[in-house]
């Protein structure tokens, strides 16, 4: 089978722009947003306790892997002991599924949008339950 050169050319251009779409939405667009944020510190200051606490029992989807996600529920924000002008606070998710292990995710919500969350796995009692947590802590 031959391919001409302008075959090629134009196959591989729709590649590429195929292949720079997810990276809009790692870009922290949301469905409502129209302006990418425009730095990390920005994103992560609109993770607050108070945003999380506002959607408490609301379903977030994980991305574990490129191709599977999982849905799981906000089940708990704690506040940590705050010392000075450096405050703490803990999140806790609760699914079903295929266990993962720790590390970072792409989390979706309808609300608060797409963002990057390091998840650590806690032990449940029950077999097929999941529990992962996630802590904050920063200066305020």
């Amino acid at each position: 089978m031959t391919i001409s050169r302008r075959k090629f050319l134009g196959r591989g251009s729709v590649m590429s722009a195929a292949a720079l779409l997810p990276l809009a939405a790692r870009a922290g667009l949301a469905a409502n947003q129209t302006t990418p944020q425009s730095s990390g510190i920005e994103l992560l200051s609109g993770l607050t306790m108070r945003s999380f606490a506002a959607n408490l029992n609301d379903t977030f989807d994980i991305h574990v892997s490129a191709l599977h996600s999982q849905k799981m529920e906000l089940t708990e924000v704690t506040k940590n002991k705050k010392s000075g002008n450096f405050e703490s606070f803990k999140i806790t998710f609760d699914g079903t599924g295929e266990a993962f292990p720790q590390g970072t995710y792409q989390l979706v919500h309808n609300k608060m949008g797409s963002f990057p969350l390091f998840l650590v796995p806690l032990r449940t009692e029950k077999a097929n339950k999941l529990r992962y947590e996630a802590v904050f802590g920063r200066v305020r």
